[in-house]
């Protein structure tokens, strides 16, 4: 046999084999090239997914416009791209009319730049005099600044609002039975807590008729951490023969030295009776203790000061958290508030979970006479960070059942200054 059959049968296998590898490395080539596009099309969907509104439920990515989350299957609602629960939608609109102001507030900036840069461009390619572009200068400085101020007081009055509505909030949660706090099993580390906060709300309530104190105060509003303020209290609990009374005058910090408030349950159509200090207090300012004004720079209106509204906060509170789990509980005993040995009570949330509102809570009990002198709170740290005060309260010189009359809670009272 012709010995280059051989040869030509080995070459046409060779080239067998090479087509077959080459088959093999293209349809390599094309699954790669299916994987990495597949991937890429995972990718932008998580992405997507991530970038979507987070359900105020379950934490998951919401698709803008459905009223029940597709994750969890509870309802929500939208205002704009806005999320939120149901009842929110005073808090979500607001927020979404801030939105929009900041997005106006942008463009306007822009556009003002851009006119700025052309009008300045034709002037520096002309032979204008040196003056009427000095003018033409200060008149659109004073416009931009006359536009800002304008969009900042307006961003401020809804951004305001917004925090006020979400303190409203908060002090309508939450709403459980303090009576409660008399019957846990002390299978829960905040139930030694409860019950010393339990024993002082019974205290207060048979007790202490009425109280005068100093209360100094150190809040932080929004973002914002307060100077520290004090105040004089007379203060006449709720019971079947008075109603609850508050009388405060301000005594620091110095611009709301003389500001004189009052408020009685169910008098002056339940609305407080306040005037300001300096010149701003020649009239009479009679409005509800939440409204919009009686509210800027305080975290809480006046109708929830005193002992009797934080022991029940308190208590409302260690029942709500109770509930949802575990945390940590620490009673120090001889801690000294000024003057007043008290028992302090300190409640740590290590995790900002649930219902939380703190990271730390410390009041600070008198329990010799069974009220409270010190409230603190503060927010959970940023990474590498301290935790970051949200609100102190120290009650001084605290005098019990002095016998505070209807005059005490009376603007014509002789004693105070308030305009006729």
């Amino acid at each position: 046999m012709d010995p280059s059959i051989f040869e030509k049968l080995n070459a046409l296998q060779n080239m067998q084999r090479q087509c077959q590898a080459a088959e093999q490395h293209e349809e390599q080539a094309r699954l790669n090239r299916n994987l990495q596009s597949e991937l890429l099309a995972i990718k932008r969907q998580l992405e997507a997914e991530e970038n979507k509104p987070k359900c105020p439920h379950c934490g998951g990515g919401a698709n803008i416009g459905y009223k029940v989350c597709k994750n969890c299957a509870r309802e929500v609602i939208w205002v704009g791209n806005l999320i939120g629960l149901p009842g929110q939608e005073e808090q979500l609109n607001e927020l979404h009319e801030i939105s929009l102001i900041e997005e106006e507030k942008r463009k306007q900036i822009i556009q003002e730049r851009e006119e700025f840069r052309r009008q300045e461009s034709d002037t520096s390619n002309s032979e204008t005099d040196p003056n009427v572009r000095t003018r033409f200068n200060l008149k659109v400085g004073l416009q931009v600044v006359i536009i800002l101020s304008i969009v900042g007081v307006t961003f401020f009055v809804l951004l305001e609002k917004a925090r006020q509505n979400q303190r409203r909030q908060s002090l309508n949660s939450p709403q459980e039975d303090v009576e409660q706090a008399g019957q846990v099993d002390h299978t829960h580390p905040l139930d030694s807590i409860l019950d010393i906060a339990y024993q002082s709300l019974k205290t207060i309530k048979t007790d202490v008729i009425d109280y005068t104190a100093e209360l100094a105060r150190h809040e932080r509003i929004g973002e914002q951490l307060m100077p520290p303020s004090r105040m004089a209290l007379k203060i006449r609990n709720p019971r079947d023969d008075q109603a609850f009374s508050i009388y405060v005058l301000f005594t620091e910090p110095e611009n709301t030295k003389g500001r004189e408030v009052i408020w009685v349950d169910g008098k002056n159509d339940n609305n407080i009776v306040a005037h300001e200090a300096g010149f701003l207090g020649l009239l009479r300012v009679v409005q509800p203790p939440d409204s919009f004004v009686a509210m800027v720079g305080n975290r809480y209106p006046v109708t929830e000061t005193g002992f009797q509204k934080l022991m029940e906060k308190l208590i409302q509170y260690g029942l709500r958290d109770r509930k949802f789990g575990d945390c940590e509980v620490e009673i120090l005993d001889d801690v000294m508030v000024g003057s007043v040995q008290c028992k302090r009570l300190r409640i740590i949330h290590p995790v900002k979970e649930g219902p939380y509102t703190f990271h730390i809570a410390e009041v600070d009990m008198d329990m010799r006479r069974q009220i409270p002198i010190r409230l603190a709170t503060w927010d959970w740290p940023e990474p590498g960070q301290q935790p970051q005060l949200v609100e102190e309260y120290v009650y001084h010189n605290v005098e019990l059942n002095v016998g505070l009359q209807d005059l005490d809670f009376n603007p014509d009272n002789p004693a105070y200054n308030y305009p006729d």
